[in-house]
Order: structure tokens, then sequence, then C-alpha cells
């Protein structure tokens, strides 16, 4: 349920932390800290926004013992709201950035307000990925745990044959393939509703790609 909160609070207090405290005051390495940990980042978080619907859905079934829990507790927020604080992090960082690079133009200091831009540029992105694998982990029907699949290296609408018995019906539909670093899921794209910005997938198949790397040995 938990993730991997336990490494991304170890990964915080043994890299970012010691490096920010070396780069406040110095723009070109708050540049480099965060263009050299954006992957890192982007992995870490995606496995855990990846895993949020399935902690959501746990505590949804026992909600009455977590409610239980912070009563006993005394806990100001049900352990629901506190999962979502690792991902605050990222928009922490991005307002962080922000602030450093309008107050450095503000102060017609352009080398800076680049170096901080640069280093925005490179958290939003990872803000963007995060949002995409929190979008992915709430596929319906997914037989595979997803965060068990590695990161997540491409994905990408296409367009894909329905096949009946032996035959392949000429109609093509959209979906959407995600290739992991284990393996490659093609999702249906279920059509939104209004409320929806964005639509959902649907778990249509996958392919292990060791055993796409067994094939081709074999050839």
């Amino acid at each position: 349920m938990l993730g991997n909160v336990e490494d991304i609070k170890d990964y915080h207090k043994k890299v970012m932390l010691p490096k920010l405290e070396k780069a406040w005051t110095n723009s070109n390495l708050m540049r480099d800290l965060f263009e050299c940990e954006k992957s890192k980042l982007s992995i870490k978080y995606g496995r855990y926004c990846i895993n949020t619907e399935r902690s959501s859905s746990i505590i949804a079934e026992n909600l009455q013992f977590f409610s239980l829990l912070q009563t006993t507790r005394g806990l100001q927020l049900r352990v629901d709201a506190q999962l979502i604080k690792p991902v605050q992090r990222i928009t922490r960082y991005h307002m962080f950035l922000s602030g450093l690079a309008k107050a450095s133009a503000d102060l017609a200091n352009d080398e800076a307000s680049a170096d901080y831009s640069a280093a925005l540029d490179a958290i939003l992105a990872v803000a963007d990925h995060t949002n995409t694998m929190m979008w992915v982990g709430k596929m319906e029907g997914c037989p595979i745990r997803l965060c068990s699949q590695g990161h997540l290296l491409k994905h990408s609408k296409v367009l894909s044959r329905r096949i009946c018995g032996s035959f392949k019906i000429r109609n093509k539909w959209p979906c959407h393939l995600l290739l992991f670093q284990q393996a490659a899921v093609l999702c249906r794209i279920v059509d939104k509703t209004e409320e929806q910005k964005i639509p959902n997938l649907q778990y249509l198949t996958h392919v292990s790609l060791n055993h796409i790397k067994d094939l081709i040995s074999e050839k």
C-alpha cells in the first residue's frame, strides 16, 4: 500500500537534501542538480504514483479501520491524505524554482534566471511524468502489477485491429501502447465523460519483453 515511499524518503535525505544545501546560493549548481536528478526523480515518483490507485482501493475497502486508526492515534489527517504528501514535494520544488527564476529576473540577473528556469523545466518534466503514471495506474482490468514492470519508457496512441477467431476485422480502433522496461501493454481508450479531461484506459493485452527476446534469440 505504501509503495516505494521509504525509498523516496531515503533518496531525499541522502541525495537531494545534501545537494540542495550546497546549491542554495549557486544557481549553476541548482540547475545541475535538477537536470542530473531528473531521471531518478521521474523513476522514483513514477513508481510511487502508478501505485496510488491500488493504495486508494485498499483504503476504501478498509475505510473503517483507517478512520479508527486516525482517531486512536490522534492523527490530523487520515492515511489517504498523508499518502499524497510525497507527490506534493514536486509541486513545492516547482513553486520554489519558479520563485527563484522570477526574483532573479526582477534583479536583472539574467544568468541566474536562466539557470533557475532550466531547473524549473526539469522539475516540470518530472511533474508531467508523474501525472502520466497516475493516469496509467487507473487502468481498468489490468491483471499485472504495473509498478513491477519497470520505468515507463514510451507511450503513444496506436491503431489496432480486433482478432475474431482466425480472422482480423478490418476496422481499426484507437488504442494506447505503453512500453515499460519489462513489458509492452496495449490498452483500449475508453470514451471520456464531460467531467473528465482525459480518457480512461482499459487493459487489452500485454507481452513480456523477455518473451520477445527469447523469440528473437530462437531465430
